[in-house]
């Protein structure tokens, strides 16, 4: 047993090591291919520390939840979330639109966005429980009744389609002091309940039935649960916007998932992964004039082939070892 908790320290501790060393050889070609971006980039904090500060934030919270949404394999859950997210938006701005009310700097459209996306969370939750219909019936059931509910309510919006736009979509660039404060009101304590509570909301992920049997019931965790997706991912949609979101909810934890000996070795990679793709997808934004969304993604496509070249030398190594 002892062995066995060494073993898996140190393959934590090789697997942090590697691609921390991929994180630094990118930055360092960015250096190399753009010196004088490079330089003009560090002058320039003031314009880029809060987008990045917000996208480590982010990246790091939804990293954490992405191992569980694949453990729980409700991947195509997050896309409904976050179409209730825009149908909150956009049921609250039709309404405002007839009151009168401007909703600029405003952070009603955020709760409004996170009081929908909760309460399909819960329907979707009890749905599951109650009928016999499969998770993917039920979403996209869910999913194409928002859709229509924002195709229908924004015909009628004639006015603020651009910060219709923004809030649904996000800016990643024009991130501004109070959605960073927003992000750290909201965030930090999903953070904390994942800390205190990881091991509850992993065996309701992967094994609920051994939970049932400590007397614990599922559905308070598991809705809890869904609670925590809810409030993160339409925080970092309305701050991040949707392509950055989702690749910071998968991809870290996929690869933190992949080749994983113990989730304490899933939830560290992903962690780290989740802090450091937003910075360097801002730092290559602006080396190569590239949209923020798909610099992170450029950026991910590189420690997706360092996870194969990872694949490729265990296999080589149980080759020789033999």
């Amino acid at each position: 047993m002892k062995y066995r908790s060494t073993s898996i320290k140190k393959m934590v501790f090789i697997r942090f090591i590697f691609y921390s060393l991929v994180s630094m050889s990118l930055f360092l070609w960015g250096r190399a291919m753009e010196p004088q971006l490079y330089l003009e980039f560090f002058a320039a904090t003031d314009l880029w520390w809060d987008p990045v500060v917000a996208g480590t934030l982010c990246g790091l919270v939804l990293a954490l939840l992405g191992v569980y949404v694949l453990l729980n394999r409700i991947v195509f859950v997050s896309l409904a979330l976050a179409q209730g997210a825009g149908l909150g938006i956009f049921v609250l701005f039709w309404v405002c639109h007839f009151l009168g009310y401007h909703l600029e700097h405003s952070v009603l459209p955020f709760l409004s966005g996170i009081f929908f996306a909760g309460l399909m969370s819960v329907i979707f939750s009890l749905l599951k429980k109650i009928s016999g219909f499969t998770e993917e019936s039920l979403i996209g059931l869910l999913y194409v009744l928002a859709a229509a509910g924002i195709l229908l309510i924004g015909d009628r919006i004639t006015q603020g389609l651009h910060d219709l736009n923004n809030l649904v979509y996000g800016n990643a660039v024009a991130v501004t002091t109070q959605d960073l404060k927003l992000l750290l009101l909201v965030l930090p304590p999903i953070l904390l309940l994942h800390l205190f509570f990881s091991r509850q909301f992993l065996y309701t992920s992967s094994d609920p039935t051994f939970l049932t049997t400590l007397g614990m019931k599922i559905r308070p965790w598991r809705m809890l649960l869904y609670l925590m997706f809810t409030v993160a991912i339409t925080a970092a949609l309305k701050t991040l916007g949707a392509l950055p979101t989702f690749a910071l909810l998968l991809i870290p934890a996929f690869i933190g998932l992949s080749r994983a000996r113990s989730t304490i070795e899933s939830f560290t990679i992903a962690a780290l992964l989740g802090i450091i793709l937003p910075a360097l997808g801002y730092y290559y934004s602006y080396l190569f004039s590239l949209p923020t969304g798909a610099s992170l993604i450029f950026v991910s496509l590189f420690f997706l082939l360092a996870l194969g070249l990872e694949y490729l030398w265990e296999k080589i190594f149980q080759v020789y070892s033999r």
